[in-house]
């Protein structure tokens, strides 16, 4: 349980990263979504959950094996 409780710490991280970094890729998207602009909103959401997967991915390679230190 307390390994889930963090991925999803980590994913959240990601996200408002990603967001802060890039929002109007967020906001492209919406936009497509409420155009009825379906294949652009989807097309931008996957840009999105590639970049967070991404990340993700670069956040658990760069953990120690171990997982976190103060995890007991």
């Amino acid at each position: 349980m307390k390994q889930l409780k963090l991925a999803l710490l980590q994913l959240a991280v990601v996200m408002a990263t990603i967001y802060q970094a890039n929002p109007q890729r967020f906001i492209d998207c919406i936009e497509a979504y409420y155009r009825s602009d379906l294949v652009a909103a989807k097309v931008l959401a996957l840009r999105i959950v590639f970049d967070v997967f991404a990340s993700w991915v670069l956040i658990m390679l760069c953990q120690p094996k171990g997982g976190v230190a103060n995890d007991k």
